[in-house]
């Protein structure tokens, strides 16, 4: 049976500009703080934890058990707050022996047992990272999900641009994996568009002055 699990905790250590930080988890969590105080930074470490799992997880061994990989590619990893994750420590890049690391602790909702998993991301050889975990596999089970996502990052649009340049959905999915998704909102919307219409039929999509978009009936 699949673990129900309601997270109460969220612990960040070494991360970006965060050298220990503890987050009490309520049915609804607001994070205040000024410019550059790590609101951003703390829910980038949380996803940043649960999209490891996903690319670590590689299904059930024939006993039933869980398997997950030791060591994973940057690139495999789908949410990158910036390009080389292990550039993410806190002082400087991860080494074998220094890195950062994500707990995440709840609780059992059919049991009430306690569940706590921990994460430590360092470098490891062949220029890949080397992940540790501690912790109940079960909940490791649940984060690691894709197919029901535990958790959805989505960043905030502030500061929409006047003007912007039309991207390609490569160049677009990467701008918004590193948060810059207000920077290309009409293009993000351009192609979700494009999208629904090539699914249900029915309209083209060609370029059209000042690099954007237009849609002409098929």
């Amino acid at each position: 049976m699949i673990l129900r699990v309601r997270l109460d905790k969220i612990e960040v250590s070494d991360f970006k500009r965060i050298q220990t930080l503890e987050i009490e988890l309520k049915p609804m969590t607001a994070l205040v703080g000024g410019n550059t105080s790590g609101k951003s930074s703390a829910l980038q470490a949380a996803q940043l934890g649960v999209s490891i799992l996903q690319a670590l997880f590689r299904g059930y061994r024939k006993n039933g058990t869980p398997e997950f990989s030791t060591t994973v590619a940057n690139d495999v990893v789908l949410f990158r707050p910036t390009e080389h994750l292990l550039d993410l420590r806190r002082g400087g890049a991860a080494t074998q022996n220094n890195g950062f690391s994500v707990q995440y602790s709840g609780v059992d909702l059919d049991t009430g047992a306690e569940k706590t998993l921990k994460i430590e991301i360092r470098r490891g050889k062949n220029a890949n990272i080397a992940i540790t975990r501690e912790g109940d596999e079960d909940l490791a089970v649940v984060l690691a999900s894709d197919e029901q996502p535990f958790s959805i990052l989505t960043p905030g649009l502030s500061g929409i641009s006047m003007r912007e340049e039309w991207r390609t959905k490569a160049a677009m999915d990467a701008a918004v994996m590193h948060g810059d998704a207000n920077l290309y909102l009409r293009t993000v919307l351009d192609h979700l568009f494009k999208r629904d219409l090539d699914e249900n039929g029915g309209a083209k999509v060609g370029r059209g002055s000042g690099g954007m978009s237009l849609l002409r009936a098929a």
